[in-house]
């Protein structure tokens, strides 16, 4: 059994035993700094930290085991389990600050990937482009989702590649979903804030190996990514409150970004927004919440894993299955100018970026009309 603190930068949270990757005691819980908790366990602070809630927040923090890749590095390293993976690689990741410190005998700076370099050895070996993994300490431990992904670094950027689901004659499909949805968004937003938000902007990484999204890391030294579904544990609703005017109401003034969000994924017909593919930006010091986060998740997107193509079958997230529905939230008619400029260009966007898939022509022929009638639509709606 060794003992940890569990950290958010150097401000020491709680003190946690684990064995095996397992915590099983959980002691001097710093209920002064509950705003400095993850916001999914600040909830369970407030009547006392449980072994079991700290276990499912480390469980929601290791990427999953449906990850390509992980079953065969579990079963090369028949010692570890995806928990352990975590204890030993401190839990330090790229998207907030939170990390394990042995016995409080560490600062921040000493294993944060902000400001220390790390080696691609675990990210290659789960892509299948090394034998065998070398250092694990890499921020890919602690990325969650099932898709093919990996940080990187770029003229002193961190950037997250994303591919596929896994690899095939599919892969490009989402990659190509990612940066058509980004540079769409790019339209749409900047309409709203002539620059003034920050829009990462996705774009493509092709080696050897194949066709990936590329997308930049969107917090820093001093800020973190907080989902909606981490919000909702924390702060639940008000009485009967709808889901969406709650969320709505969280956003504040940037409510707008959320109506964008809705318009984009009835647009592409996304079917992966569920409440941890959207949230805020956090300051870390101070708890603050400081802006939305960029839109992100676009790869499921446009028919990317089947040959039907009738938005019928398509459900959406996260306030109705029905992308229909969900567009009844909000007011299209407010963006209509936006919509009409759009449709200039959306077409020669569209076949630019498609390029790059290895879909058939007469596929992406029957994707394209799809998504241009259902901008026309987005057109005549009169509310």
């Amino acid at each position: 059994m060794d003992l940890y603190v569990l950290m958010n930068k150097n401000n020491p949270l709680c003190d946690i035993s684990l064995k095996d990757g397992e915590v099983v005691n959980v002691q001097r819980t710093r209920v002064d700094y509950i705003d400095l908790f993850p916001p999914a366990l600040a909830k369970c602070v407030e009547k006392g930290l449980t072994c079991v809630e700290v276990n499912g927040w480390i469980t929601n923090r290791h990427l999953p085991k449906t990850r390509y890749g992980i079953q065969k590095f579990l079963w090369d390293n028949e010692d570890l389990t995806l928990p352990s993976l975590v204890e030993q690689t401190l839990g330090v990741n790229l998207s907030d600050h939170y990390w394990l410190n042995p016995s409080g005998s560490l600062e921040w700076t000493d294993v944060a990937f902000f400001v220390n370099s790390f080696l691609p050895d675990f990210g290659d070996y789960l892509m299948q482009r090394r034998i065998t993994c070398g250092s694990q300490m890499s921020p890919d431990v602690c990325t969650v989702g099932s898709t093919m992904k990996w940080w990187g670094t770029e003229s002193g950027c961190h950037i997250l590649y994303k591919g596929a689901d896994k690899p095939g004659e599919s892969q490009t499909y989402m990659p190509v979903r990612e940066v058509f949805a980004s540079k769409v968004l790019e339209i749409l937003l900047q309409q709203l804030y002539n620059g003034s938000i920050f829009i990462p902007n996705s774009d493509f990484h092709k080696n050897k190996f194949g066709l990936y999204s590329k997308l930049p890391c969107f917090v820093d030294v001093d800020t973190e990514y907080v989902s909606f579904n981490a919000l909702l544990r924390r702060y639940g609703r008000f009485g009967d409150e709808s889901m969406f005017n709650h969320i709505q109401r969280l956003y504040g003034k940037y409510a707008s970004i959320l109506h964008t969000q809705i318009l984009l994924d009835f647009l592409l017909l996304n079917e992966d927004r569920h409440t941890t593919n959207f949230g805020l930006i956090r300051c870390v010091d101070t708890g603050e919440y400081l802006r939305p986060a960029p839109i992100f998740a676009n790869g499921r997107t446009l028919y990317y894993n089947t040959d039907v193509i009738n938005h019928r079958y398509v459900e959406s997230k996260p306030f109705n299955t029905s992308h229909k529905e969900q567009l009844k939230l909000i007011s299209v008619k407010k963006h209509r100018d936006v919509l009409e400029i759009l449709s200039e260009c959306i077409g020669d966007l569209f076949d630019e970026v498609f390029e790059q898939s290895e879909e058939s022509l007469d596929r992406k022929c029957l994707i394209r009309k799809d998504l241009l009638d259902r901008l026309h639509l987005l057109l005549k709606i009169k509310s």
